[in-house]
Formats: structure tokens, sequence, C-alpha cells
């Protein structure tokens, strides 16, 4: 758009185009806007990164004269001025917490008679979108990466004492790098047991206590939330309100549409989605902790068969990064040695070291194989491999979206580590090994 443009944004109470807030952000257009704000899209002129700029404008409380700035305020000062501390101090903490599945917060700022907040702006859709592009569901196996991810966000942000309340389908963001985040903290408060709390619910997904302002909210209240967004993406349907089964239960197991899931996902979903918080799991990290354990589904064992194949097969050498692999190095170390796959799709198998090992999505160059949208996982992603003249077992990363860590650190790709016996490489949403010397 430029310079001089008078057509008004959609919904015209928005900042107009072309403006220009807290000195650096440029504002491109609105990409949504709720009862508790508006989205912008737009870039910082310091360094042209491309951001979204969220703006509190909560619906009934304030309003604009279509083309201007500022706005104004329709009830007390004093509410607005509170419910606007509540907006930036839950984003606060939000930009406290580090974690790679939380939106990034770059800055929080006061302009205009209100609050905003700048953001990364993430490329992809979100889940409901996703389900709805795969024909209104999606396999155990194909989300359970996924809520792996978001659990870890949520427990990061219980930690630090804040209960999102309005998890679900639209509200989890598949980015284009297969990462998932969690997204739209606008109904999220701090965990204080002597206050109330404003009646914010979506059908199918809010508890029974979401429904009162007293009602005993806590991590449990996220945890049901979580339930119903995995019952409705791998069932297709929607749960029961929780309200109409506390008069009386007809809630189905997810197992009586998926026939293939693991009975122990089945008793975790059912207990997540337990009308009665006491019999939740209480915590994110109880929930998290099943489901890492639980079986991945369907399609584990089909690349198992696959990889096997492909390891009788696989004895080309690759002189990736300026060292040469040696396929068959012929020493104790590389006929000992092997890799045990501790959690993921692989959780369980082993795989003998005695030659390289690519691993990433490309069945033409790797020889452990990834299916197709594997999240957080590159064509090439990482290599294994023997530098011979040191007889040293080597890992590598070959310049993957994502990253691959060693023991938790993340490595620079295209430079060489040596492994030792113990040592855990970690790449993806949940893909653990362990590399073991058998000497």
């Amino acid at each position: 758009m430029e310079k001089g443009d008078n057509r008004l944004q959609e919904p015209p109470f928005a900042l107009p185009f072309d403006t220009i807030i807290n000195g650096k952000y440029y504002i491109e257009k609105v990409l949504g806007f709720g009862g508790f704000g508006i989205t912008y899209q737009g870039y910082n002129l310091d360094n042209s990164e491309a951001v979204a700029i969220k703006e509190y404008y909560p619906s009934g409380m304030v309003s604009r004269t279509p083309g201007s700035t500022a706005v104004i305020v329709n009830s007390k000062s004093g509410q607005f001025r509170k419910e606007k501390e509540k907006f930036l101090q839950e984003a606060r903490i939000i930009y406290s917490c580090k974690n790679e599945h939380l939106l990034q917060i770059y800055s929080l700022f006061e302009e205009n008679g209100t609050a905003y907040y700048a953001m990364e702006l993430l490329q992809g859709r979100d889940l409901m979108h996703y389900i709805k592009e795969n024909g209104g569901r999606i396999s155990w196996f194909e989300l359970r990466p996924y809520m792996l991810q978001i659990m870890d966000a949520l427990n990061t942000v219980h930690v630090a004492g804040v209960i999102h309340r309005d998890i679900s389908p639209d509200n989890i963001y598949i980015c284009s790098n297969g990462f998932a985040k969690l997204i739209d903290f606008g109904a999220a408060r701090s965990l204080d047991g002597n206050k109330s709390m404003s009646v914010i619910l979506k059908k199918g997904y809010a508890p029974p206590e979401q429904y009162q302002s007293k009602g005993k909210q806590g991590a449990w209240t996220d945890v049901y939330a979580l339930g119903g967004t995995m019952y409705r993406a791998i069932t297709g349907v929607m749960p029961v309100e929780s309200i109409e089964r506390v008069r009386k239960d007809t809630l189905v197991p997810p197992s009586a549409y998926v026939q293939d899931l693991p009975p122990e996902v089945d008793r975790a979903i059912m207990k997540a989605l337990n009308i009665n918080e006491r019999e939740r799991f209480q915590t994110m990290e109880e929930f998290r902790n099943v489901i890492r354990a639980s079986d991945p589904g369907i399609g584990r064992i089909s690349f198992g068969d696959k990889l096997k194949t492909m390891f009788q097969g696989f004895n080309k050498p690759r002189t990736d990064y300026g060292y040469e692999a040696n396929p068959y190095a012929g020493n104790v170390l590389a006929q000992n040695a092997c890799l045990i796959g501790r959690s993921g799709l692989y959780s369980f198998q082993n795989f003998p070291l005695d030659r390289n090992i690519c691993i990433g999505r490309d069945p033409k160059s790797c020889n452990i194989v990834y299916p197709k949208g594997t999240p957080g996982i590159s064509k090439i992603h990482c290599q294994i491999f023997f530098e011979p003249r040191g007889f040293s077992l080597l890992l590598i990363d070959c310049g993957s979206t994502c990253g691959t860590y060693l023991n938790d650190f993340k490595l620079n790709p295209g430079i060489p580590n040596q492994l030792k016996h113990g040592d855990i490489i970690r790449f993806g949403a949940d893909n653990v090994f362990e590399v073991s010397f058998l000497v």
C-alpha cells in the first residue's frame, strides 16, 4: 500500500494503513480480530524483519474513529486500565517463558491510549485447518509429535504460574517448518486461588470449572482442553460439552472411532477429559509423561521394515563437509558401536554403526528414514560416520532447519562432533537416540 492511500482497514476501527508505532513497527494489514484485540502484520523498520503486532482493543470497552490511531475509552477508565494491565502482564509472563513451542514476543509497549506487543510472524496454519485439509481427522501417529511439543510449552507456562484457558485446535499453530506453537494468550490468567476468573470458554474444550467465575482452575483445566483437542483431532468428533456431561455423561472413548489407537493413549485422553478435576492429570508434566511413553501408533512397523531393507543396500560413502566417510571402518569400535532408539518413531530399535548413517526424510539419501511431514526433521537432517584417521565416530548436522542436539546442546551445522558412549542425540519433536559402544 502506497503512502497517502485513503482506504480503510477491515475492520474500519483498526489502525490505518502505513501507521508506524513504537517508532519502528510499520503496519501493513489486519490479520485478524476478536473480543480482546486486533492482530496486524507488519515489519520492523530497523531490520526489515516481518512481525505480527497484537493491539489491546477490548470489544465494547473502546472505539476508534476510522482513519485515526487513538482509542476512545467507552467504559470507566479505571476498568480499562486494570484490564490493559492484565493484557500486558500476561504478555510479560509469556515474554519471560523460553520455549521454542511458544510464540516469541519481541517487545511490549503502550501507545495511542492502549497497549501492544510485537511477536514473531508465523507461517503455516492452525491445527483446525490442518485437520480439515486432511479429511476431518488425522492419525495418532501424525498428531502425537505435535501434542508432545504443545505439552512441553504448556508445562513451561504452568511452571511460570499461568494457565492458558483457551486451548483448542484453533490456538495450536502448525508452522511450515514442522514445529507446533501455542498461540493466543488472550484468555490466560495467573494462577491465584484467591481470585475469581472471567468466564471464557469454548464448548467441547472447556471443563466444568471454567463455566464458573469462582471455579477452581489450574493446570488440570488446560489438561482437559488439550485432551479435548486430541479427541477432536483423531476422531473427527467434537467432545460432548462438559456441562452436559455433568448431568449425564455420554462421552465415548476415542477408541470407539479409532480402531488402531494404542490403549494407553485411549485411557490417557479419557482421564484428561474426566469431568471431576481431581480425577484428571493434575499437571501437564504427568499427562506428557504418559503420552511420551506411549506407542507412536500405526506407521512404526512399516518404516522399520523399510529401514532394514535400506540398511542392506546402503554402502555408498558420503563426502559432506570435507570429511571422507568410511562405510566399513575396520576397527573394533566400528564393529561394536550401535545406535539405540530411546524415543520417537524408532523407539527400542538398535542400529549397528558399522557403516555411515544418514538421517532424514529423503529415502534416496538416508538409511534412517522418517515419513514426509514429520515435524522438525529435514530431508537430510544429520549424519554419523567414522573418521578413519582417528578411529573416532563423528556426528554432523547437515544444515537442518530445526537443528540437531547432542546432550541437549544444539550443534552448529557442518561442524563434526566426536561421539562417545552414552551420548544422547535428539532432533525433531520426540526423536531420541543413545550411542552405545559395546566394547
